[in-house]
């Protein structure tokens, strides 16, 4: 299943039961097919989860630091997935009329290890319901933790999930109308930092801050339910929510996720977590031989190529198990001849939005020769 889902270029079932067994033992790839239906995703499941808690992970202030966001993934249009209740994203088209995507499509929301850079939480759905999956999520982490939200999950049930459940949050708040009155004298004050008490518990307070956008020119507002933390950490804590992106690019560009290998619900959950054992089963090992005790709040990145350590693994499987002296050593050399240092979040470009209902003009072109030829 590890080279079945790390396989690159449509790469299949031959190309993993090459790599696994000898040309002459090797079973058909419809075998494999059949003996995966045999196992419930739960199985691989629990081993991803069991791989991350026998990790010591690293904390900032004694605090699990995770950012959580949602992610939409295309599914096979087969029967058993439309018969699980999966169905297109829905569309509106220019004359105002509505349908939806022919694949269908899993909303799943990722929560994120952002100091070890591996997936603590994942919650998959039929339904765009982002804040049902984070409420979810939120069950699954320790009271000693922060998570990070931008504004698509400001809402009060995961406020008061997070009370309920005794972790904390980061969250940027939205603007207009529908925010709480606390908030909308905060905007308008020359305050940048204040507290309320929320709902009707006096013990529960949130933080207020005030930080203006350098790009945009506006102020942004934050709020948590930990106390103690500055404007200036409060600025480089947001920031730290990025992460969570570059954790979807893992799954996108360095494991391809949706180049599935099954039609059936089952088979695409054990993808999905096989898919994220290994990049937790990489990053660990990244970590661990970086050893990095680098501030998270610094402005100062410093990290080894994930992409080139992960690749190496990978090929070097039976190696890797083996704990071979030689392997490790080249592990140590590819993280240090590999590691970049820069400074943080310093490479942007100007956000471009993506259009779904997208026009090709030029497919209606006619050329010339097919002019004359007609």
């Amino acid at each position: 299943m590890v080279y079945l889902c790390s396989g690159k270029n449509k790469e299949g079932y031959l190309h993993a039961l090459i790599q696994s067994f000898e040309l002459n033992v090797m079973p058909v790839k419809s075998s494999l097919s059949k003996y995966r239906n045999k196992i419930s995703f739960l199985f691989f499941k629990e081993i991803l989860f069991n791989l991350l808690n026998s990790f010591n992970r690293p904390k900032w202030r004694g605090l699990h630091l995770y950012a959580t966001d949602g992610f939409e993934m295309a599914l096979p249009r087969s029967l058993d997935i439309i018969e699980g209740g999966y169905t297109g994203r829905r569309l509106s088209t220019d004359n105002g009329a509505k349908g939806e995507t022919y694949y269908p499509h899993m909303y799943t929301v990722h929560t994120y290890d952002i100091l070890s850079r591996t997936t603590k939480a994942f919650y998959g759905s039929i339904t765009n319901h982002e804040t049902k999956g984070a409420v979810a999520n939120i069950k699954e982490l320790e009271p000693r933790s922060m998570t990070l939200y931008d504004r698509a999950f400001c809402n009060s049930k995961i406020i008061n999930a997070h009370f309920e459940y005794r972790s904390f949050f980061f969250i940027r708040f939205k603007s207009g109308k529908a925010i709480p009155k606390e908030i909308q004298r905060f905007i308008e004050s020359n305050k940048a930092q204040d507290s309320f008490l929320w709902g009707d518990n006096h013990e529960r307070r949130i933080y207020l801050f005030k930080i203006k956008n350098k790009k945009q020119k506006q102020p942004h507002i934050y709020a948590t339910n930990y106390k103690g933390i500055t404007l200036d950490e409060a600025e480089a804590l947001y920031r730290l929510r990025w992460e969570v992106e570059t954790g979807f690019r893992d799954l996108v560009n360095t494991l391809a996720i949706e180049q599935w290998h099954s039609k059936t619900e089952n088979g695409i959950l054990q993808e999905i977590y096989v898919r994220l054992w290994i990049i937790n089963y990489a990053r660990i090992q990244q970590f661990q031989m970086e050893k990095s005790r680098e501030n998270p709040l610094r402005q100062i990145y410093k990290r080894s190529n994930f992409k080139l350590i992960l690749d190496f693994i990978i090929k070097h499987w039976s190696d890797f198990f083996a704990r071979k002296r030689k392997f490790l050593q080249k592990i140590k050399t590819l993280i240090y001849v590999s590691t970049e240092k820069r400074k943080r979040y310093s490479r942007s470009v100007k956000r471009q939005i993506r259009y779904q209902n997208k026009n090709y003009p030029a497919a209606n072109i006619i050329f010339d020769s097919e002019v004359k030829s007609a």
